[in-house]
Parts: C-alpha cells; sequence; structure tokens
C-alpha cells in the first residue's frame, strides 16, 4: 500500500482506503476505527495523496509525500504540534520544514489538514511513512550527476520552428443565428 491508494473527498474530513475501482465509481473504507466501507459516486471530487502538490516559490513542485517525508525525518510518528496550536506555530512549523511554500497561496488551513492527514495516515499505516523514507534513498543517484549519451536528448531548432509555424489563430466561430417561426395567421 502506498499514498496512491490513499484519498480524501472534497467536503469530508477523513482519508479513504481505495479498495476497488469501477467505472461507476470506487469503493472505499475510511482510515478510522469503525472502517466503514462505501461506493464514492464518480460526481465527487477525489483527491489521491500521492498527487497533492503544495504551491511554491519557485518553480519546484512540493508534492505532498516530500512533506511527509520530511516530518517524519524530524519528528518520526510524533509531529510535534498539534491542530489547536497557535496560528504563529503551525506557519514556523512549515516555514522549518518546507521554507520555499508560497505563504500566500498556503492557508492555514491548508497547513492544519496535512498535519491532520500525516497523523492519519501515521496512526493507521505507519509503514506508509516509512517507506516514503526509503523512497528518497532509492531516488538518490549512486553515479555521478552528469547524463549518460543514451539517456540525453536535444530539441533540434527546425523541429520547434515547423511547430510554431503549423500553429494558425484561431477565430471565434460565430453564433448560430436563430430562427424565428411565425405563429399561423387565422382568418
Amino acid at each position: 500500500m502506498t499514498l496512491k491508494d490513499i484519498i480524501a473527498i472534497k467536503g469530508k474530513g477523513e482519508l479513504f482506503r481505495v479498495l476497488s475501482k469501477s467505472p461507476k465509481g470506487i469503493i472505499v473504507e475510511t482510515l478510522n476505527e469503525k472502517r466503514v466501507k462505501f461506493k464514492v459516486q464518480p460526481n465527487l471530487q477525489v483527491l489521491v495523496l500521492d498527487d497533492i502538490t503544495i504551491y511554491p516559490k519557485d518553480n519546484n513542485d512540493i508534492y505532498l509525500r516530500d512533506v511527509f517525508r520530511k516530518i517524519y525525518e524530524k519528528y518520526k510518528f510524533n509531529i510535534g504540534i498539534d491542530n489547536n496550536s497557535t496560528a504563529e506555530k503551525i506557519v514556523e512549523y512549515f516555514k522549518e520544514l518546507i521554507p520555499n511554500y508560497d505563504d500566500e497561496r498556503v492557508y492555514l488551513s491548508d497547513m492544519k489538514k496535512m498535519l491532520k492527514w500525516y497523523k492519519i495516515v501515521a496512526d493507521f499505516y505507519p509503514q506508509i511513512i516509512e517507506e516514503l523514507k526509503d523512497e528518497v534513498k532509492e531516488e538518490t543517484p549512486t553515479e555521478s550527476a552528469s547524463p549518460s549519451p543514451e539517456t540525453e536528448t536535444l530539441v533540434e531548432p527546425a523541429v520547434e520552428e515547423e511547430k510554431t509555424e503549423s500553429v494558425k489563430e484561431k477565430k471565434p466561430k460565430a453564433a448560430p443565428k436563430k430562427k424565428t417561426v411565425k405563429p399561423e395567421q387565422k382568418d
């Protein structure tokens, strides 16, 4: 099991584990003591925890799994802060963990939600958090940082020019004219 198997549903405060998927919806189980199973309708907005990113100040994406990894590296399973802490403490906590998050677009409610999600995952599936730490070791290159000739790709300027020439400016289509129907006249 990984973070790809855990979802949040917009409007619900809990996390859910995906049990099965179908075209008519997905079957999930709540991540709490009750373990309630139910079907999620396709019209609900579902967020996969592994795909969630946090707004950065620069162009480097900050994934939720990276935040979870940093929390684990620093605090293990006891995160050292509570959702009921003061706003200043929570903001300071996140600046320490993720110094390059965009403080204008990441709100206090988002930070509290991330802390809550970390606690839920750590309580019910601590192996997922531990595996995140192991992923960093696997992603770290053991050889030199220079790319090998087989993997290096170059974009030729001629190809780029063809693409820009083939793109034509589209004109908006005129709205279709409404047909007026005259009522029949009786004599």
